[in-house]
């Protein structure tokens, strides 16, 4: 039986125009929810230490194999969700580097030869499970191994025939040797309410960089088998925490900053330990509905079972506070357990205060003004037309905030110019413009450990036809090269183009706000609407509300013989 997991195909981009913002707000969020499920996929795969087994590549498109029974589908691309969304795929000889909105992900290339084959030891093929000692569990690995030093086993997955939950809470790998070239794995069951039942259940081996899952196999747990994985110890205390009406269980707060630097010690934080003891995040069942349970991996991952040390692996985004708990619970945050001999015996739960609730840092009025990117020119205190400047065909890279802030413009529309005075007096104590940047304030920067801090993405991106005034030729001349009108407006069917033609054209909107273009981009006039946030390990505060601005590009010149594209 082959382990799969959940296919997900992303092309991120904005579908439509500003005016339409119920159809916009509803795509928004799909797109992201497309990103959030594809970051948990990775998550889940770096947690687990899968390796890529197999790499397929067909016009753009990746479907990445790996070794833990996943298969991602990635169609890089970018555009706006909100929070932006570009993504992009690297592939070298030994990893596959996955950058989501900046942030870069890095798989190894493992091998798909390595195998875990069970070997049943009776005619039935079962593997009973009697008591508490557990049972002895044979594979043969392939190819075979000298040794199984630093080798790490775990239940990856398993399941009875009404329902599926993930392994590691329900069995347990508690022992391993190799003996005779077989790998010898002592299997327990961990969870007193399967008596009597049978599991399918496959073992995962963290071995030398790489990891190999072995087949099904099946687990018969007896008829009397008992096993109680709770016994809370009342001389356990949580320093600073409270009780909770059920007598056993804590809830602690801990400060945001100490939680983003690792300075919270679970150790230290639970008194009278015996020895002999894990500290865990508890199980996603056990956790709180909300970030905490779709999130548990990551936290698990940041903890040290043994130290009792925890640091974020990576930006968590959330405080995992939620205002609904399970039914029967009163609790938030994420639930960390003490553990000894697979039997929790003290649990709290840990809460954090968002540092920046309720703060706005809004920009305000005079946001989505039109501006066309260009020399500006004066005419004593007044603003006229200056020179216009456009991107060229192939690479560029410029900076958005500088270009609006040094008011690098040839045309302002509207109240363009008032909204550049008012961007060069952004201040607040979050985040203020200083020079040509939006800048984050010291104090705020400390909670931004795992985070970008300044954000920027992509709103809206649209293709328009050039005037094409330095062409210096006429009108016909122009459109005949053009293939189209020349009018300076945006063409039909490109407004607010999808990640895919901006990937496909080597346009993009990097995190760290600049217009960027690769040599795939053929030259075009273009309408960038952007946006801009502060990004912060616990969340995100908007500066803009939708698009900051618009700056046009090449609207009134563009390199020679540039062809639009037709409209669609």
């Amino acid at each position: 039986m082959l382990l799969c997991g959940a296919v997900l195909a992303v092309s991120a981009g904005m579908f439509t125009s500003c005016d339409d913002d119920d159809d916009y707000d509803t795509r928004i969020s799909v797109l992201e929810t497309a990103l959030a499920d594809l970051q948990a996929q990775i998550n889940k795969a770096l947690t687990v230490g899968a390796s890529i087994t197999n790499v397929a590549e067909e016009n753009g498109t990746y479907v990445l194999t790996l070794s833990d029974g996943q298969v991602i589908t990635i169609k890089p691309g970018n555009g706006g969700a909100g929070g932006g969304s570009d993504v992009t795929v690297t592939i070298t000889d030994s990893e596959a580097v996955i950058t989501i909105n900046g942030t870069p992900y890095t798989l190894p290339l493992g091998s798909a030869v390595n195998s875990l084959i069970y070997s049943p030891e009776y005619a039935d093929g079962e593997v009973l499970i009697a008591d508490n000692t557990g049972a002895v569990v044979q594979f043969l690995a392939r190819p075979a191994l000298d040794n199984i030093d630093g080798a790490e086993f775990t239940i990856a997955e398993s399941h009875e025939l009404k329902s599926r939950v993930m392994g590691e809470e329900n069995f347990k790998v508690s022992a391993a040797e190799l003996k005779d070239g077989m790998v010898n794995l002592t299997v327990i069951c961990i969870n007193g309410d399967l008596a009597g039942q049978k599991h399918a259940a496959a073992v995962q081996m963290k071995y030398r960089g790489a990891v190999i899952g072995s087949n099904y196999f099946t687990i018969a747990v007896a008829d009397d088998f008992s096993f109680s994985s709770e016994a809370i110890d009342a001389n356990i205390t949580v320093k600073g925490g409270t009780k909770l009406a059920d007598g056993e269980t804590y809830t602690v707060g801990v400060e945001p900053l100490a939680l983003s630097n690792g300075e919270v010690d679970f150790a230290q934080m639970f008194e009278n330990v015996p020895a002999g003891v894990e500290y865990r995040v508890a199980s996603a069942s056990k956790q709180p509905n909300g970030m905490a349970a779709e999130k548990r991996d990551m936290l698990a991952a940041s903890l040290n079972k043994t130290t009792g040390k925890f640091d974020f692996i990576e930006r968590p985004g959330t405080t995992f506070n939620v205002t609904a708990a399970r039914a029967g619970e009163e609790a938030s945050g994420f639930r960390v357990d003490v553990v000894k001999d697979e039997v929790t015996i003290a649990k709290t739960y840990v809460t954090v205060t968002d540092p920046f609730e309720g703060v706005n840092i809004g920009f305000g009025e005079l946001q989505s003004q039109h501006m066309e990117y260009g020399v500006a020119k004066m005419d004593g205190d007044n603003h006229i037309e200056g020179d216009p400047l456009h991107l060229h065909k192939g690479e560029n890279k410029l900076s958005l905030a500088e270009i609006m802030i040094s008011g690098q413009l040839a045309i302002g529309h509207g109240d363009a110019w008032k909204f550049v005075e008012k961007l060069n007096n952004y201040s607040n104590d979050v985040v203020s413009v200083v020079g040509k940047n939006f800048v984050v304030d010291e104090e705020a920067a400390k909670y931004c450990k795992h985070s970008a801090g300044i954000k920027w993405f992509n709103m809206q991106t649209s293709v328009l036809s050039s005037n094409r005034r330095n062409w210096g030729m006429s009108e016909d001349e122009m459109k005949a090269i053009a293939g189209g009108e020349c009018n300076g407006e945006i063409i039909g069917g490109w407004d607010g183009i999808s990640g895919e033609d901006m990937a496909k054209y080597g346009i993009s909107i990097t995190p760290d706000g600049f217009i960027q273009t690769t040599a795939e981009f053929p030259g075009w006039g273009l309408r960038v609407g952007m946006g801009v946030e502060f990004e912060y390990d616990y969340g995100k505060l908007p500066i803009s509300d939708g698009c900051l601005a618009y700056v046009f590009f090449g609207r009134r010149s563009l390199d020679e013989g540039v062809t639009d594209p037709a409209a669609r």
